[in-house]
Formats: structure tokens, C-alpha cells, sequence
């Protein structure tokens, strides 16, 4: 089932024992508290961890302003969504991320990059974690009361490892190629693994 913004906000409320909203804008505290509250959490939520469903692949423009003071030739603007880096592509490529730029000396540059997806695509796993968060963060400005901080404050941190195990499973495992332990063992017993 798509969700929208104000239906998930809506959600945390019932769960506080507040009334459903229609709108952040609605008379009363919890839309209120919900409007103040809903943008940062969920941006803080997403950029805890490489989320599969909100990452996004993108080929950056070269900024024609001039080039960037110090020790990089090149400067792009990163996507208006940006929100946190996974990948850059030529890998080994030296960059940083300066304001909503991106300075390399590669004259070319793909990313792999988290952004804010629409409410409306979220897998469930991760509609639940926002309910929590915003329960737990709204517990106290909706209802006063700090034991309902804690309540869903648990709920949220049972919520991640769901979550990321669920995510997880879109992206294949990258299977060790080398097992360092393995290998320092039987060499430094003077037995040596590979002949």
C-alpha cells in the first residue's frame, strides 16, 4: 500500500493516542508537532544507512563557474535530491563535497548516491521505522509524557535491524575473494597456504 507524508505522520499520532490528521496544517498540537518534526527526521533516518530503495545513479555536470581554489582541477554540482554519497565512479577517484559541490580531478564522474524517494515507493519495513521515529520524537511535544518516548524509542531500534535486514536483501552479497585471517595464520605458523 503507497503511503503519503501526512498518512505516516497520521499513524505516529494514533499510536501517541492523538486524532488522524488530514494535513500538517490541521488545528490542533500533533499536526503541529508533525509539521515541525517530519522533514528532519526522515532525512535523518535515511542518511543513517545506504537504504537500496532511495539510492540513485547519476552522471554529474561539470560546473562552468571557475575552477575550485587548492588541489582539485574539477568541480560539479551534485543532483538537487543529494542527500548522502555511496559510490564515486572512476573508483579510487579522489574527491570531497564541498557545500553542494563535488570537487575531483577526474573530468568525468558517476555516483551512486541516497536521496529522499516519495513517500508513495517505500517498502513497508520502512514505513514502520518512520512511524516509530516520529513517535518517539513526537511522544513528549503531543502527549508530555517521556515514557512514551521510551516505548517507541525501543520500537524504533527493534524497527532498524528489520528494516536493514529487509533492505538488505536488495543488493546481492559481495563474496570474500581473500580471507586475511585465514591466510596470516597458516603463513605465520610457517606453513605456507599457497604452496
Amino acid at each position: 500500500m503507497a503511503f503519503t507524508d501526512v498518512q505516516i505522520a497520521s499513524q505516529a499520532l494514533k499510536l501517541l493516542g492523538d486524532n488522524a490528521i488530514t494535513a500538517f496544517t490541521d488545528p490542533g498540537n500533533g499536526a503541529k508537532v508533525m509539521n515541525e518534526i517530519y522533514e528532519q527526521t526522515v532525512e535523518a533516518v535515511l542518511t543513517e544507512g545506504y537504504w537500496r530503495f532511495a539510492m540513485k545513479k547519476a552522471t554529474l555536470v561539470l560546473n562552468a563557474s571557475p575552477t575550485p581554489l587548492n588541489q582539485y582541477q574539477y568541480k560539479y554540482d551534485l543532483p538537487a535530491d543529494f542527500l548522502a554519497m555511496q559510490t564515486v565512479r572512476p573508483i579510487g577517484t579522489s574527491w570531497e563535497i564541498f557545500e553542494q559541490e563535488i570537487y575531483s580531478d577526474q573530468d568525468e564522474l558517476d555516483i551512486d548516491y541516497l536521496a529522499k524517494p516519495d513517500e508513495s515507493t517505500w517498502p513497508p519495513y520502512f514505513v514502520k521505522l518512520i512511524v516509530y521515529r516520529l513517535a518517539a520524537d513526537g511522544a513528549i511535544g503531543v502527549t508530555d509524557k517521556s515514557e512514551l518516548n521510551t516505548i517507541f524509542e525501543r520500537k524504533y531500534l527493534e524497527q532498524v535491524n528489520i528494516a536493514m535486514a529487509a533492505d538488505s536483501k536488495n543488493r546481492p552479497a559481495t563474496p570474500l575473494t581473500t580471507n586475511p585471517f585465514l591466510d596470516a595464520h597458516l603463513i605465520g605458523n610457517g606453513y605456507s597456504y599457497y604452496g
